[in-house]
């Protein structure tokens, strides 16, 4: 019986049970544990377990938008970020009418990444136009949109604001705007 495991015979080797004893023990040990056990998980990082010192001028760095992104995630986050408003937020890009922080309180985004996250979750889809019929102010919802040329922040109150919106060259009061412009863009061409 050993022979034939060390040394196995035409028949036995075309099979795959007689493989898996020739494979050297650590090797089979080792395929053995890694299908039982997953990678562990990444290690996460801890904000706010860094100074607080620290936080606050990585705070200073950010847009109106992203603080208020931010104060979102977490209590301590918000109370930390509104509890500074005088060094913090009032002098963030983008940031209008103090006191609070609100979408009410965003004028402009800073870049790609933040408009892109205002219309996830701030814009309804095209493909459903009734979304607009909410019970908020006039009988619309609100909604936000980003011009896409100088990253100003709007209200968008349909439903002129959706005509603007879906049509690429719409004629709206004496204006030509574009598809994600804003009428009086300074970066109009």
């Amino acid at each position: 019986m050993p022979q034939s495991i060390t040394k196995p015979s035409d028949k036995e080797h075309s099979n795959f049970s007689s493989l898996f004893f020739h494979l050297p023990p650590s090797t089979i040990l080792s395929n053995h544990t890694s299908q039982q056990r997953p990678d562990p998980p990444p290690e996460t990082f801890d904000f706010l377990g860094l100074p607080a010192e620290l936080r606050l001028e990585l705070y200073r760095h950010l847009s109106a938008f992203t603080l208020l992104q931010l104060s979102h995630t977490c209590h301590d986050l918000r109370r930390e970020i509104l509890g500074n408003q005088v060094g913090i937020i009032n002098k963030a890009l983008g940031y209008v009418n103090p006191p609070g922080l609100t979408m009410h309180n965003i004028s402009r985004v800073d870049g790609l990444l933040e408009r892109c996250l205002i219309r996830k979750l701030y814009w309804p889809p095209f493909a459903k136009p009734r979304v607009w019929r909410g019970l908020s102010e006039g009988g619309y919802e609100k909604k936000w949109w980003c011009c896409v040329n100088c990253q100003t922040v709007k209200v968008a109150r349909p439903p002129w604001d959706t005509c603007i919106m879906r049509m690429e060259n719409a004629d709206v009061f004496g204006k030509i705007w574009r598809h994600g412009c804003c009428g009086p863009c300074p970066k109009y061409d």
